[in-house]
């Protein structure tokens, strides 16, 4: 199968790999039909990840379909369709049973990490069960593939962690995928948002939402804003250091 592995700070290939297979119980083989990227496999490809290794197949989002499971798994059977999640939970740590997912001592962001991930044509995710997703046949890929990581990461790091209040102002500093992903799931939340628009297309993706406004450098024009304070509430967006404006 061809997969895509990261071979060191700035390198990348595209190789031929061995299909994956079972190798614990709770293990599941999907075979991917949509991927993408993420900034962090850009910091990957920097080489700023050290348990990162070259040769690692990268990636960690992705829709496929089920294609084999280990013995273990009660869930899903071959042939369903599932959304992967980015972050692998064992489901029974500590972390995992306080719902803290991302720091689970058996898993965690492992995926195109410190095991092979998703940008490649079948991928082997642990603990199956609990990290995996049932989704509708009939369902958008195109969509779907947002929910692995990017668009629940806008949400969760932009609007849960940073205590949004409903009729609040908002700055989001970055207009990439994940600070769209921020900006879309404030829309029932705020009442204006300002944004780091960065190109022009993304300033035009920003303009066919009301209440939003698109600026070139939010840190320059910020105290330029009218009518009540600049902003109740920031999300800083990956790919943006605003210690450098």
């Amino acid at each position: 199968m061809k997969a895509l592995t990261f071979q060191g700070p700035g390198k990348k290939a595209l190789e031929e790999r061995p299909k994956p297979t079972i190798a614990e119980s709770t293990d599941a083989i999907v075979k991917i039909t949509k991927t993408t990227i993420c900034g962090t496999d850009l910091h990957i490809l920097k080489g700023d990840v050290p348990t990162c290794r070259p040769a690692r197949v990268l990636g960690h989002e992705g829709v496929g379909f089920i294609e084999a499971v280990g013995p273990g798994v009660v869930t899903f059977k071959p042939g369903e369709r599932v959304l992967i999640s980015c972050i692998s939970a064992c489901g029974k740590c500590e972390y995992c049973r306080k719902g803290m997912y991302s720091h689970c001592v058996n898993g965690g962001w492992i995926l195109g990490n410190t095991i092979d991930g998703t940008q490649t044509e079948y991928v082997r995710i642990p603990y199956a069960d609990t990290s995996l997703y049932r989704v509708a046949d009939d369902a958008d890929e195109e969509a779907l593939v947002m929910l692995s990581d990017i668009l629940p990461t806008g949400f969760e790091c932009g609007v849960l962690n940073g205590k949004i209040q409903p009729g609040a102002t908002v700055a989001i500093v970055g207009a990439g995928p994940v600070g769209l992903a921020a900006l879309l799931t404030n829309h029932c939340q705020h009442r204006r948002a300002w944004i780091e628009s960065g190109p022009p297309f993304r300033a035009t993706l920003v303009t066919q939402h009301n209440h939003y406004h698109p600026i070139g450098g939010y840190f320059q024009h910020a105290h330029a804003a009218q009518d009540g304070p600049v902003s109740e509430g920031q999300s800083q967006a990956s790919g943006y250091s605003p210690f450098s404006a």
